[in-house]
């Protein structure tokens, strides 16, 4: 299965066709695929079961050749072309070394580059993004004008990262509404504009907006636990305000009665497998609260569940109560993989649930990963209108691509230059969003998710399969 959700993945940016020689032979190529970006290709050539175990010899029609290992009866590799044009790419399997089968398509190099951006909250009114200014978390969408003509509609999160294709272009971005009911402040006319170029970004400026005149508020609590094992437990909390009125309040995280709290950040009250902290000036932010425990006793067992209970009592006024608390159930891990996705709440849940998805990845190469992004293809049993992203460990543009009836999230994390594998504990980060399932949807109906994490021209990395239902109905 992790195979062929991979493929599907790769599939929604993909253009193939080909032509095949030695079709009747065997071991056969059964296809080909190729995830097109601006600085490579990343290509996947799978096969029927006799073509395992082989080598995969690969001319990319610009004079050079590379060759790769099976990796379960698929191969994968990548490849930077030097320069725009079209160029013919041909496979070759080699079983015991034997050419046995061969995949041609014509494969065409675009230029591309892109236009950036800021949005962000300008708390002194001075159209400046300067210190005491804040990144604007919530959803903003914006109206794309190509030389006048409106050519896209798209939805950002505090920055623009706008991929174009044609150099001399001018685009124009404006500001359509926002999540939160943030007024645009500045420029007056809430439009930016930038002229595409190749090869490089282009900075279209800042988007700066003043508090919404609406009272309401909503303070919500988002946790991950992160792989609770047979001697150690973590948990990141993370608490949100979106609004421009400050808040205060008490936040408590009770861990499984087996475990004990070892530390916590910030420092808190601890007692036992209780911790609490006291907040103030929550406004139009998040903060980050982390615990960490031992077992108290004997070592849990692989298959164990633990239980976490996390509640930010109800503050007056609060607009949505159903966010301020929950309770996570998860299973002993002995190892894991620590490229990983998860979902919270777990299991079974009703129609309309806002679920809270956390992607996580960590380097575990020898050098240090200048660029990722994570490709994330949504069920389509969730409201994409409803997505909104928590936080991020680094920096990160989003950007939400149709590809069909489906919506794929597209998280960049440019320059991040995440440290390798020796520098532990400084070598992982996360994306946190959330998003409504869908109204209405039967009893049994199945919100699964995948993503796909890249480290710069090395081949996908897939998470591990999330899976919600929608609750059946009660037998009387």
């Amino acid at each position: 299965m992790k195979l062929y959700s991979c493929l599907f993945l790769s599939a929604l940016f993909t253009s193939f066709s080909y032509s095949k020689a030695n079709a009747q032979s065997t071991p056969t190529i059964l296809g080909n695929m190729y995830h097109d970006t601006c600085d490579h290709i990343n290509f996947t050539v799978f096969c029927d079961s006799a073509g395992r175990g082989g080598l995969l010899e690969t001319s990319f029609g610009d004079g050079t050749k590379d060759s790769v290992n099976d990796r379960y009866g698929y191969y994968r590799g990548s490849h930077s072309y030097s320069s725009i044009g079209t160029y013919t790419i041909k496979h070759v399997l080699i079983v015991g070394g034997v050419r046995v089968d061969s995949v041609s398509y014509s494969y065409h190099k675009d230029g591309c580059g892109f236009i950036k951006g800021r949005l962000y909250h300008d708390v002194n009114s001075n159209c400046t993004f300067d210190a005491g200014d804040r990144y604007l978390y919530s959803a903003t969408k914006l109206e794309v004008d190509s030389v006048t003509t409106p050519v896209d509609t798209i939805t950002v999160w505090g920055t623009l990262s706008y991929k174009t294709y044609t150099p001399g272009i001018n685009y124009s971005f404006k500001i359509l509404s926002n999540e939160n009911n943030f007024i645009s402040s500045c420029p007056a006319s809430g439009t930016i504009n930038a002229t595409s170029i190749v090869g490089g970004t282009v900075d279209a400026g800042d988007l700066g907006f003043e508090c919404p005149s609406v009272s309401g508020f909503d303070v919500a609590v988002h946790s991950y636990v992160i792989n609770p094992t047979s001697r150690f437990y973590t948990t990141l909390v993370v608490l949100n305000n979106n609004s421009c009125i400050a808040k205060s309040g008490t936040l408590k995280v009770t861990m499984d009665p087996r475990y004990y709290v070892s530390s916590a950040v910030p420092s808190g009250t601890v007692s036992g497998n209780v911790v609490t902290w006291n907040y103030t000036g929550l406004v139009d932010s998040i903060m980050y609260f982390e615990v960490y425990g031992d077992v108290s006793g004997t070592p849990l067992k692989r298959g164990d569940t633990i239980v976490t209970k996390i509640d930010n009592p109800w503050v007056a006024g609060d607009e949505d109560t159903t966010n301020n608390s929950y309770t996570s159930v998860d299973t002993i891990a002995v190892s894991w993989d620590p490229n990983e996705k998860s979902v919270m709440p777990k299991g079974n849940i009703a129609a309309g649930t806002r679920l809270t998805y956390t992607l996580s990845f960590e380097n575990t190469g020898n050098a240090p990963a200048e660029n990722i992004h994570i490709l994330d293809t949504l069920s389509a049993n969730l409201d994409v209108k409803s997505l909104q992203v928590v936080t991020s460990s680094h920096k990160v543009n989003v950007s939400v691509i149709k590809a069909g009836s489906l919506n794929i999230l597209k998280f960049d994390l440019p320059g991040i230059h995440l440290l390798d594998s020796s520098h532990h504990g400084q070598c992982d980060g996360f994306v946190m969003f959330s998003i409504n399932s869908k109204s209405g949807l039967t009893p049994g109906a199945k919100i699964d998710n995948q993503a796909g994490i890249y480290f710069d021209g090395n081949e996908v990395v897939m998470t591990n399969m999330v899976e919600n239902a929608i609750e059946p109905t009660a037998v009387p």
